[in-house]
């Protein structure tokens, strides 16, 4: 019988295996999950027109650790970002939540006037893709600045990426100014009067994504994209810096739209996976029970198995 020295010593070369143990799991997860990122990065470059993703600038360790990082991106004509016209954005992070849920949270749409922003939908596809029209109010004197974008999901990538990947992008719309006269006169854009519209400046640029990579065990890479510029006077810096502090902060207040991200379908409209097929109520309560357990507002949702 081992005496009470051996004792602790056994249990101490015991502990010391487990901690040891839990390390070598705990780096062989994080490298697991760095060569999972680095393939989404791969297929999320090589589905890109514009602007291929520099490797280097994405911090693989600040990922890991669940910080945003934030990179500005070379222009496509290879030139310094600092001095060309256009840039773009890039924010990733990486989220403790189903993809499912954090898609809910991205992706759907209002159309109410919140004071800066008027927003309207002019068309809707059964796949769910969407155009919508936006106007911002700028303070005087800068001219306020409106546009026309085409909302979709992008199969190709879905198709690409075995389904990992889900992205929701958009894009100017080619017809954009033609539409905004004909939908302010029949009504759909309200909150915007004739004068507003005749001043307003359209965009020269915008267009951007979310797009999200299931990688496994409830985690999702969450990506965000936007490429724009407001025309005019108003610096290009400016304009990078207001975008990368809304990224930041679109990021920091993600978790709490995420939790409530179930009670989206609520809403009439429908709101489809990144293969373009519609989301049932059932799917999101369900997902949201197995995370968290039953959603707080209710489980006679679940009950009623709404399949849209």
């Amino acid at each position: 019988m081992p005496t009470p020295f051996r004792f602790r010593a056994v249990i101490a070369l015991v502990v010391l295996v487990q901690f040891c143990l839990g390390i070598a799991l705990a780096a062989s997860h994080a490298d697991e999950q760095s060569d999972a990122i680095q393939s989404f990065l791969e297929t999320y470059s090589s589905q890109r027109d514009q602007y291929g993703l520099d490797m280097a600038a994405v911090d693989l360790r600040d990922l890991n650790a669940g910080r945003a990082v934030i990179s500005v991106l070379n222009s496509p004509t290879g030139s310094p970002v600092e001095d060309a016209d256009n840039f773009g954005v890039l924010a990733m992070k990486i989220v403790e939540a189903p993809r499912l849920l954090v898609w809910l949270a991205l992706v759907p749409d209002s159309q109410e006037l919140d004071g800066k922003f008027t927003r309207a939908v002019l068309a809707q596809g059964l796949d769910g893709s969407k155009v919508r029209y936006q106007h911002i109010n700028l303070p005087w004197p800068i001219k306020d600045r409106h546009w026309v974008i085409q909302v979709e999901n992008n199969v190709d990538i879905a198709e690409a990426s075995d389904g990992r990947i889900w992205e929701r992008q958009w894009r100017l719309h080619s017809r954009g100014r033609q539409l905004i006269d004909s939908a302010f006169t029949d009504g759909t854009i309200v909150g915007v009067t004739q004068r507003s519209l005749d001043r307003s400046v359209y965009l020269p640029t915008n267009r951007g994504s979310w797009t999200l990579f299931d990688l496994g065990q409830n985690r999702t890479l969450v990506a965000a994209f936007v490429d724009v510029t407001l025309g005019g006077l108003i610096p290009d810096r400016l304009v990078r810096g207001y975008t990368k502090r809304e990224l930041a902060e679109g990021f920091a207040s993600l978790d709490g739209l995420i939790d409530r991200a179930h009670t989206n379908l609520d809403r009439p409209s429908r709101i489809h996976d990144g293969w373009g097929r519609p989301i049932s109520k059932n799917e999101a309560v369900v997902t949201r029970r197995d995370w968290r357990g039953k959603p707080a507002s209710d489980m006679g949702t679940e009950k009623a198995a709404i399949s849209d």
